[in-house]
């Protein structure tokens, strides 16, 4: 075959292209043609009536009913014939053939319907529309339902902003126009207002609002806080303990739980009952997360009985290894320390510190014991009455007396709340004001605490955290409450800064400080506490 030029294959791609066109156009043509038909129909019809009706009399009505009956052919010869209309693209008209073929006599309908027929081709002419006068209609409709919307967003965004600017304004007079109540406490310092609690509202949530589902060993432990009959570190933590196993031993799984996530819950609601009652400790934060772990520990279809003695065993042996055996543990390093005739100054009273020294002194270690206490608590009294009873030399000092009895000791032994990840030691107040001046007397200062009380929390001062106690323990609510001018404050804790502690004892080894971070690491039960 004879390969086509480039020119014959360009001319056969424009007699395609007229062709589409040409189909396109023919198709456009038929659907139009058919619409324009159905309208004429409709509009011819309803024209011939009102006329007959108008211009005819009854005889000429009835004659021109017979003649339309008797010739039918008329009006579907007007409307089949291809060649009645003529569509252009502005306007439609009609052919002079059409015109001729549509012929009715005078005496039939009258004069008047010549008239019509005129009216009515006008009106068609007058209604069909084009492709473009439809799309631009459509557009216009759109553009105007656009903006209308639009219109309408704006005056939606114009109302909020003018009801948030009044309620802006609304705020702002109430601010400057608020008064201060006159039930304002006047009795607090503003520097520790986030550590003061609403007596009143205590009193409530702890004896009116209490849950019913909390044990009662768990309420008498509460009490028992609030009143601080149990004080100390050590104590709080071996009383919570032991009231955990008594709720452990009486705790029922409900049905639809399991025995560690049910326990679970009675566990947070024990420590906020408790936490109301007294903030709780770092020793008994530490023994709660130990707790919990062992019971993520729990396999979920143990029964009762069994997850009962597990964590039973659990927390003897906290009580036992964490407490006890470090205890003993630290005793026997101190012991080392302490030499015959010695002078050694504590303050206020440790379980700890007094386990040491009458261990030592049964051992057959001589020694003299200072006693610093302060108030308002004078826990010094106590470690004063056992140590006595014990056989102990002692002497027994106030807080105030501290820099003139300090020349006479050759150590200093102090107990502990916690051991904060810096280094700073936090115990009872009073503790770094003992340390600063054993400092300025080249005085060893020994800080002696068991692991579990290291605390991963970061603190460099007593403004932060701590814990307030009760004004009335310090001074008579007459002297006070009355004058506006007078506001007592009593701290539990203060923190004693690493440079003025010598050395930390514990049960691992006597270690600086600043290695509570490494033992918190390496401690074998550091993974369970996390």
């Amino acid at each position: 075959m004879e390969e086509k030029s480039k020119e014959e294959i360009l001319a056969e791609r424009k007699q395609r292209k007229a062709a589409k066109q040409l189909k396109k156009k023919s198709s456009n043509k038929v659907v139009n043609e058919s619409h324009v038909k159905d309208k004429i129909k409709g509009n011819l019809e309803e024209n011939l009536d009102k006329m007959k009706i108008s211009q005819c009399d009854n005889d000429a009505l009835k004659t021109s009913n017979e003649s339309m009956s008797v010739n039918p052919d008329l009006m579907t010869h007007f409307l089949d014939n291809d060649k009645k209309f003529n569509f252009s693209s502005n306007n439609t008209s009609f052919n002079n053939e059409t015109s001729s073929n549509i012929s009715i006599s005078n005496k039939e309908c009258g004069s008047g319907i010549g008239n019509g027929i005129n009216t009515f081709m006008e009106s068609v002419s007058d209604n069909i529309k084009t492709k473009s006068q439809l799309k631009s209609e459509r557009r216009a409709k759109q553009e105007a339902q656009r903006a209308l919307k639009t219109q309408k967003k704006l005056d939606e965004k114009n109302v909020e902003q003018f009801e948030t600017s009044k309620i802006k304004v609304n705020k702002l007079k109430t601010k400057f126009t608020h008064k201060i109540p006159k039930t304002v406490d006047v009795h607090k310092v503003l520097l520790f207002s986030h550590l003061y609690r609403n007596s009143s509202i205590e009193e409530n949530n702890i004896l009116t609002n209490i849950n019913t589902e909390i044990h009662k060993a768990v309420l008498k432990l509460g009490v028992q806080y609030k009143n601080k009959v149990i004080i100390g570190s050590n104590a709080r933590v071996v009383a919570l303990l032991n009231t955990l196993k008594q709720v452990i031993a009486d705790y029922r799984t409900p049905t639809e739980k399991d025995f560690s996530r049910g326990f679970e819950k009675v566990l947070g609601d024990v420590m906020t009952y408790l936490n109301n009652c007294r903030p709780v400790s770092v020793s008994m934060t530490n023994a709660i997360k130990f707790l919990k772990w062992h019971l993520s520990q729990l396999p979920n279809n143990i029964s009762d009985r069994e997850a009962q003695i597990k964590l039973r065993e659990a927390i003897d042996d906290y009580i036992k290894e964490q407490i006890n055996m470090a205890g003993k543990a630290i005793c026997i390093m101190v012991q080392k320390k302490i030499s015959q005739d010695d002078v050694i100054l504590t303050f206020g009273y440790s379980s700890l510190i007094e386990r040491i020294l009458i261990e030592s002194f049964q051992v057959g270690i001589k020694f003299r014991v200072i006693i610093v206490d302060a108030a308002p608590l004078y826990e010094g009294k106590e470690l004063l009455r056992r140590l006595v009873k014990s056989g102990l030399n002692c002497v027994y000092v106030l807080l105030s007396a501290v820099s003139y009895i300090m020349k006479e000791a050759d150590k200093v032994l102090l107990g502990a709340h916690a051991l904060l990840t810096n280094g700073y030691v936090m115990s009872r107040a009073g503790s770094s004001q003992i340390a600063l001046i054993a400092r300025s007397y080249n005085v060893p200062v020994l800080v002696c605490c068991e692991t579990h009380k290291f605390s991963e929390r970061v603190q460099t001062d007593a403004f932060v955290h701590n814990e307030l106690g009760n004004p009335e323990e310090l001074m008579k609510a007459d002297l006070w409450k009355s004058n506006n001018n007078l506001t007592p404050l009593t701290l539990m804790y203060e923190v004693t800064p690493s440079n003025l502690v010598t050395a930390v004892v514990t049960e691992l080894a006597i270690l600086p400080c600043t290695s509570v971070p490494v033992v918190l690491r390496v401690k074998p039960t550091s993974s369970t506490l996390s």
